[in-house]
C-alpha cells in the first residue's frame, strides 16, 4: 500500500513537468541547508573535515562525492536554475550538514528528526508527534547572499533548522505523514547477505558415493579379469605385449582390465579367443552399469553433504538462521517487539531501521514467522575517534581493538571461534550492499561476504521537506528531468549500485552447487599420478644398461634408439644408396665389373666393421638391426 501511494504521488508530481519553466520560482535565488547522513555511496563525507556540522566541498571524497551529492549539486541544481530564467535571482545553492558528532551519523532517522524538530542538535522526536514541531517556527529558506546564514546558530538565517533532508532516505508511511517528499529518484529493494563458507577438502569425499565393500568388489572383479586375460589371451593375442621380462604381460593385462573402466576399447585391444570374448564382454557390461550408477549417484551425494546455509529471506523468517540489522535492543520482558533477540551492540534507544521495521511487520502479519535478531547501531565499523575503518589487505576489523563493529564486519567476523556476535546473515538496501561488496572485493581481492537469493520489499529514496512548503514540487520536476535525461542511470553506473556491479554473489540454490572442495579427491589423485609418472620418467632417463632395458621394457610404448643406433641407421642408408648405384654401374658397364665388385666388397667390409650387434627395444622385443644389414648385403651379393 505504501509503494502504491508513493507511485501515485510520483505520477502526480511527474505530471507537473509539463508546466512552463517559470511556474514556480520560490526556490530561485535561495540557499538550501541540507541535513544528510554519512552513508556510502550516496554521501561520501569525512566528518573530521566538517566544522560545526557544516561540511564544505573539500569534506567530500574527491571524484566520488556520492550519488545523492552529485545528483543535487550537479544535475538538480542545473535543472532548478533552468526554471529561474524569468526570475530576478537565477542561482540556487546548497549547504550540507551532518547531525552532531556524538550521534549516529549513518542513521537517516537522526537527520529526519533534526529537520522535523527544526533544530540542528536535537535528534530525538516524540513517538506521539502527529506533526513536526518545526512547522510552527519554520520561515523558509535563506537568500543566497554571501554574508547571510553561514552556519549553525547564525541569527541571520531565515529559519533556525535545515530546509530539507537528503541522502539514503526512505520514503515511509510514517515520514509521509510528517513531511512532503519529492517523487522518488531511486527505487530500492532489500537483499540478504551471508558469509562465504570454507571447508577443508575431504580427499575421499568423491569416492564415498559407493561404500567401501562395493569398491572392493569392483577392484576384485578387475583383478579377476586381469588374471583371465593372462591365462586365456596372453599366448594367442598379439595385442598383449610380451618380452623377456615377465612383468610386461602382467602390466599390460592390468592396463587392459582397469583401463576398460574409463575407456572401453580405447586401449586398442580386442579379445581373439572365444573365451576371451565372452568374459571381456561381461566385464565391459559390468563396468558400464557401475559407471552409470556412480555417475547418477555422485551429484546428489555431494550436494547432500553440503552444510545447510542461508538461502534467502525465507530461511531467516523461519527462524532457521539469525540476521543482524540496525535497530534497538530489548530484553525478554519487553513485549513491544516480536522475534527472538540474540544480542548486539545497540541500545534500547537506537532508531529502528527500515529493515528492522520490515521484520516486525512480517511477524505481525504472519504468526508462523519468527526472526532471530541481532542488532547494531551502524553498518560500518568506526574507531574511537569516529573514523570509519574499511577492511583491506592490511587491516582486519576482526582482530582490531577499540573498534565498534558495524553490521558488515559483525557478520564477516562471526565465523571466528572467539567472535562475540555470531549472526548468520544481514539485510540491507541492495544498492548500498552492491557498492560495499564491490569495495571490499577491490580492497581485499576476495568475497568474504556474498549476496544470496532475490531482492525483496521495495521502497524509494527521495528528498524530504517540511509540509506546507512549496519546494517539493520544484525539486520533483527537476528529478523527473534528471530521470528523463539519463542522469540517474549515469550515476548508478558510476557508483556501482546495480545488481550487475556486484562481484560477490552466492549460488541462488546452494543445494545444487558443487564446489571444488567437494571433488578435491579427484584433483589430489590426479596430481599424485602425475608426480609418480614424473619420478618414473626421471628414473627411466637416468637408467642405463640392463636397468635401463628393464624400464624401457615395462614403460616405453615406442622404439627408443640406444647409443650409436642412429649412426647405424645412417650407415645402413648410405650402404643401400651406394649399393643401388653400383648395381646400376654393373648393369651399364660390363667392362668394369671386376673393379665395381672390388669396390662393393670394400664397402661391405666397411659396413660390417662399423656395425656392432646393438639391441633396439620395442616393448621388450630385441631387434638386431645388424641382422637386417647382413641380409641386405647378402641379397646384393
Amino acid at each position: 500500500a505504501i509503494s502504491r501511494g508513493v507511485l501515485l504521488l510520483a505520477h502526480v508530481y511527474a505530471a507537473t513537468a509539463t508546466l512552463p519553466a517559470g511556474w514556480n520560482t520560490s526556490h530561485c535565488g535561495q540557499k538550501f541547508r541540507l541535513i544528510t547522513n554519512q552513508i556510502s555511496p550516496f554521501v561520501n563525507v569525512d566528518p573530521s573535515k566538517c566544522q560545526n556540522q557544516k561540511c564544505p566541498a573539500a569534506a567530500f571524497k574527491a571524484g566520488e562525492e556520492g550519488f545523492t551529492y552529485e545528483l543535487v549539486t550537479t544535475y538538480l541544481k542545473q535543472h532548478l536554475e533552468a526554471m529561474c530564467k524569468d526570475a530576478k535571482e537565477k542561482t540556487v545553492t546548497f549547504e550540507w550538514y551532518l547531525p552532531p558528532s556524538n550521534s549516529n551519523l549513518e542513521s537517516a532517522t537522526n537527520s529526519f528528526n533534526i529537520l522535523c524538530n527544526g533544530d540542528f542538535t536535537n535528534t530525538k522526536l516524540s513517538s506521539t508527534t502527529s506533526a513536526c514541531p518545526a512547522l510552527a517556527t519554520y520561515n523558509g529558506t535563506s537568500p543566497n547572499t554571501a554574508n547571510v546564514c553561514n552556519g549553525v546558530g547564525d541569527s541571520t538565517c531565515t529559519s533556525a533548522g535545515p530546509d530539507a533532508i537528503v541522502g539514503a532516505v526512505h520514503i515511509t508511511r510514517a515520514r509521509l505523514d510528517l513531511m512532503a517528499f519529492t517523487i522518488p529518484y531511486l527505487t530500492v529493494r532489500q537483499i540478504v547477505v551471508r558469509r562465504s563458507y570454507f571447508r577443508w577438502p575431504d580427499i575421499m569425499n568423491t569416492f564415498k558415493a559407493f561404500s567401501l565393500d562395493l569398491w572392493m568388489a569392483i577392484l576384485a572383479e578387475i583383478f579377476l579379469v586381469m588374471v583371465l586375460i593372462l591365462l586365456v589371451e596372453t599366448w594367442k593375442n598379439p595385442a598383449i605385449e610380451k618380452s623377456f621380462n615377465i612383468l610386461t604381460p602382467i602390466y599390460d593385462s592390468f592396463f587392459w582390465a582397469f583401463g576398460s573402466a574409463l575407456c572401453p576399447g580405447g586401449q586398442g585391444k580386442a579379445a581373439c579367443t572365444a573365451g576371451g570374448k565372452i568374459f571381456i564382454q561381461a566385464h565391459l557390461t559390468f563396468l558400464v552399469i557401475m559407471a552409470a550408477t556412480y555417475t547418477g549417484t555422485l551429484g546428489p551425494f555431494l550436494v547432500s553433504s553440503l552444510p545447510v546455509t542461508v538461502s534467502d529471506i525465507s530461511s531467516l523468517s523461519s527462524g532457521q538462521f539469525s540476521v543482524v540489522v540496525r535497530g534497538p535492543s530489548w530484553n525478554s520482558t519487553n513485549t513491544k517487539y516480536l522475534g527472538a533477540y540474540l544480542g548486539g551492540d545497540s541500545t534500547p534507544t537506537t532508531p529502528e531501521s527500515v529493515q528492522f521495521k520490515y521484520m516486525e511487520a512480517e511477524m505481525q502479519n504472519d504468526n508462523s514467522k519468527k526472526f532471530q535478531i541481532w542488532t547494531t547501531e551502524l553498518m560500518h565499523s568506526y574507531n574511537n575517534n569516529g573514523q570509519m575503518q574499511e577492511k583491506n589487505r592490511t587491516f582486519d576489523p576482526c582482530t582490531a581493538t577499540n573498534l565498534q563493529l558495524g553490521a558488515y564486519d559483525m557478520l564477516d567476523c562471526s565465523g571466528s571461534s572467539d567472535a562475540v556476535y555470531k549472526p548468520d546473515s544481514l539485510i540491507f538496501d541492495a544498492p548500498l550492499v552492491y557498492y560495499e561488496l564491490a569495495r571490499r572485493y577491490n580492497n581485499t581481492g576476495t568475497c568474504s561476504l556474498k549476496t544470496i537469493g532475490n531482492e525483496f520489499f521495495s521502497s524509494n529514496f527521495g528528498i524530504g521537506f517540511l509540509k506546507d512548503t512549496t519546494y517539493a514540487r520544484a525539486f520533483s520536476m527537476a528529478i523527473q528531468v534528471a530521470i528523463d535525461n539519463g542522469d540517474i542511470t549515469r550515476l548508478s553506473r558510476k557508483y556501482r549500485i546495480r545488481a550487475q556491479d556486484n562481484p560477490c554473489v552466492a549460488f541462488s540454490n546452494p543445494q545444487l552447487e558443487i564446489t571444488k572442495d567437494m571433488v578435491a579427491g579427484v584433483f589430489i589423485f590426479t596430481v599424485a599420478g602425475i608426480f609418480i609418472a614424473l619420478i618414473l620418467g626421471i628414473l627411466q632417463g637416468m637408467a642405463s644398461g640392463r636397468f635401463k632395458l628393464l624400464f624401457q621394457a615395462m614403460f616405453t610404448c615406442k622404439e627408443i634408439p640406444l647409443e650409436g643406433e642412429e649412426e647405424e641407421e645412417e650407415v645402413e642408408e648410405e650402404g643401400e644408396e651406394q649399393g643401388m648405384d653400383e648395381e646400376l654401374k654393373r648393369q651399364g658397364h660390363d667392362d668394369n665389373m671386376e673393379e665395381a665388385a672390388g669396390d662393393d666388397k670394400k664397402r661391405e667390409d666397411s659396413v660390417e666393421e662399423s656395425m656392432k650387434i646393438k639391441p633396439s627395444v620395442r616393448l621388450g622385443h630385441l631387434c638386431l638391426k645388424s641382422k637386417n644389414i647382413e641380409e641386405t648385403l647378402s641379397m646384393r651379393k
